[in-house]
């Protein structure tokens, strides 16, 4: 994942440098950050050093970058160092007034953020900004959207890559409320937020939004929903690849709750698990929803519309220091859905947001100077090899040698070809 960030950091300074847009220094030509958005134009940046900046900021319908030096160097130290600070006073950041997808805010701590009604730490109102790489803490709305709310969110708004932790909001969704947006939610963490009523870490309501690749962990839910909560979606709700495990709610879905007639959401590549209570429910439906859970781990088994899922622990390496990658015995490594694209290590999907690294080693054959892989799937799992020219005799474990012949993959622990 780290290399697919990279790029990302990259591609964007590409385009940032080429476009030739005007770049506002904070505090260097303006004091704040508001003034420095004030004075820009469409296409500028607005470009922040590191210290810690106590206001509450409106973008103003200005379509620009308002961004930390993290957008340049692609270094997570910037993000920590550079603070917009709500003070308890307002809503932290605003977008508000049409925004469109060329707006970005990237690389802050976005904190102490208040609001008497949505949104603690960022509001977004029929707009399309790109909010990445950011840390969202310690935010409050009386009502919903701790962290983050969105209404009627476009396609093409992006929430991408934060870490949106210990958020609050007195009704739903105390990390994110998504109301009829189709927004893109995208490899973040959400983690120890608390809503009030529904959806501690998301709550989605109408709208058909694409939630892939997250990690929804700790969260808590009064009512219902204590990771997520979905409720009155007519359009399809996508979840892909995403983990979500150890929330807890008082009342209905620890893991997630789908209510109300008709809601359509399609659930795959995905572990819904709890690890601190065996007796709970990971997914509760109230109401007659069409779900489909395909190759994901749920605790306590899916028994509705859906196959190739299964009712294991995932085997996370760390879950209460929050270590959600896959350990090496994993049953969730390349279980996943061969349909969709395979893992960077070139191997099928895994199921979960964070895919097991599976070692590839090269062997360097002094006779006919020829190189073959071998995959190693883990330590107690398998190994395979494929060879041209020569047999080879390895060690798998302490289950003796195993032979491989000549032209030949061979797979062990009952894997096809």
């Amino acid at each position: 994942m780290r290399r697919v960030v990279t790029l990302t950091v990259v591609c964007v300074v590409l385009y940032f440098v080429s476009a030739n847009a005007t770049v506002i220094n904070i505090p260097d030509d303006y004091p704040t950050i508001q003034q420095g958005i004030d004075a820009s134009f469409d296409g500028d940046t607005v470009l922040v050093q590191p210290g810690t900046y106590f206001e509450n900021i409106d973008f103003n319908g200005h379509n620009i970058t308002v961004c930390s030096k993290y957008l340049l160097t692609g270094d997570t130290s910037y993000i920590s160092a550079t603070i917009i600070d709500g003070d308890s006073l307002d809503t932290v950041v605003r977008f508000a007034n049409g925004e469109d997808s060329t707006t970005a805010l990237t690389g802050f701590t976005i904190q102490n953020g208040f609001s008497l009604e949505h949104g603690g730490g960022i509001f977004c109102f029929n707009c399309r900004p790109q909010i990445s790489y950011n840390l969202i803490k310690n935010n409050h709305s009386t009502m919903h959207g701790g962290g983050i709310y969105v209404e009627v969110g476009r396609l093409f708004q992006m929430i991408k890559a934060n870490r949106i932790k210990y958020n609050s909001s007195g009704g739903n969704g105390g990390g994110i409320h998504l109301y009829n947006c189709d927004t893109i939610v995208d490899s973040n963490t959400v983690s120890f937020n608390t809503a009030g009523d529904k959806g501690g870490g998301i709550y989605v309501i109408e709208g058909a939004p694409i939630i892939n690749n997250n990690l929804i962990s700790r969260n808590l839910a009064y009512t219902a929903g204590g990771g997520l909560e979905i409720a009155s979606v007519i359009h399809t709700v996508l979840l892909n690849s995403n983990t979500i495990n150890g929330n807890h709610t008082n009342n209905h879905g620890d893991g997630c709750q789908i209510r109300f007639n008709s809601c359509n959401t399609n659930i795959t590549n995905s572990i819904i698990w709890n690890d601190t209570d065996s007796n709970c429910v990971d997914i509760d439906i109230y109401g007659f929803n069409n779900i489909v859970v395909n190759y994901s781990d749920v605790i306590g088994g899916w028994s509705g519309e859906g196959e190739h899922n299964i009712d294991t622990s995932p085997f996370f390496i760390d879950p209460e220091n929050e270590g959600y990658n896959l350990s090496a015995d994993s049953p969730c490594i390349d279980a996943g859905d061969p349909d969709f694209p395979i893992d960077p290590d070139g191997t099928i999907s895994d199921i979960g947001a964070y895919y097991y690294e599976q070692e590839l080693f090269l062997i360097y054959d002094e006779s006919d100077f020829e190189l073959d892989i071998i995959l190693q799937e883990s330590v107690s799992r398998a190994f395979s090899i494929q060879s041209r020219t020569n047999a080879y005799a390895l060690p798998l474990c302490d289950s003796g040698w195993v032979s491989f012949e000549p032209d030949s993959l061979v797979f062990e622990m009952g894997d096809t070809v």
